[in-house]
């Protein structure tokens, strides 16, 4: 699943007809994915009491599927070399 988020992605990124079907048509809102999505990824590795998570309100017109993708990449990675 992972190959064809990113294949999408890229694809989205070279060819604006095909962005809008990335896209979603409602906004997606940061915050709530964010936290969602950290909380989680905390919970899985068992560091629940060592998340912080500070989030500014902003809503993206990204499907919430992506933006959740995007955001488990991050954290995940910010986990490893935090």
């Amino acid at each position: 699943m992972n190959f064809l988020l990113y294949a999408e992605l890229d694809m989205a990124m070279k060819d604006a007809e095909f962005a809008v079907t990335v896209k979603d048509s409602s906004p997606c809102y940061v915050e709530s994915v964010v936290t969602e999505v950290a909380v989680e990824q905390a919970q899985r590795v068992h560091r629940e009491a060592d998340l912080q998570v500070d989030v500014e309100y902003a809503a993206v017109q990204l499907g919430t599927v992506y933006l959740a993708k995007l955001i488990k990449e991050i954290v995940n990675r910010g986990r490893v070399w935090g």
